[in-house]
């Protein structure tokens, strides 16, 4: 083998190891910085990020508008909405205009601003059993659930500082119970909307969701 050979060799192969390192730069190390970027931007160390890269079945338009896409979930029946995603902070759910199979637990994040009316919050999502509003959300409004026939626990965090009410499909009333991270005494200081919630589901307080 002549040597213009052999460092052509030499050359080809310091730009394959080359690439492959620019491959797990990219992949794996610009992700982190770029997260802490965001993090630092919004002035929360805690905020869970991430990009449609890494989640692809999430979507989330400038104004906070975001769209799930629970099919594109292969390997998991749990689904957690990050806070950001490309930057732009979860507070708008966009109903999915399809039944939704498979996913059994919804973990909310606590960007949330408010979730869908007109049809219910999860409307159709055939096999969700549990709801979980993240600690840290301080206000809840419009958790009016729509056609969940499965569902059967849902979470509030102790964060709660204005509550406007939860109902759910006549079908589910019996079956469901109502978590809530604080006390009792904590809940009902919430006023009149928590105490309706009170007696009309079965509440377990000081209980906090585990993953």
């Amino acid at each position: 083998m002549s040597e213009s050979k052999r460092r052509l060799q030499i050359l080809s192969a310091g730009a394959v190891l080359l690439l492959m390192l620019g491959t797990l730069l990219s992949f794996f190390i610009r992700p982190l910085v770029e997260d802490a970027k965001v993090r630092e931007a919004l002035g929360d160390p805690d905020v869970t990020v991430t990009d449609t890269a890494r989640s692809p079945w999430i979507y989330t338009d400038e104004k906070g508008v975001f769209t799930l896409y629970p099919y594109k979930i292969l390997f998991s029946d749990t689904l957690i909405i990050p806070d950001v995603t490309n930057g732009y902070a979860n507070s708008i759910l966009k109903k999915i205009d399809y039944p939704v199979f498979r996913i059994r637990t919804v973990v909310v994040p606590k960007t949330i601003a408010f979730m869908p009316d007109k049809y219910g919050i999860f409307d159709d999502w055939l096999e969700l059993e549990t709801v979980v509003f993240a600690e840290g959300s301080t206000e809840l409004i419009r958790l009016n659930f729509g056609n969940v026939p499965a569902l059967k626990a849902v979470y509030l965090p102790a964060s709660i500082t204005y509550f406007k009410g939860l109902t759910v499909p006549d079908t589910v009333a019996a079956q469901l119970t109502v978590h809530y991270a604080g006390t009792e005494e904590e809940w009902l200081a919430l006023g009149a909307t928590a105490e309706k919630v009170a007696a009309s589901y079965t509440m377990q307080y000081e209980s906090a969701y585990e993953k």
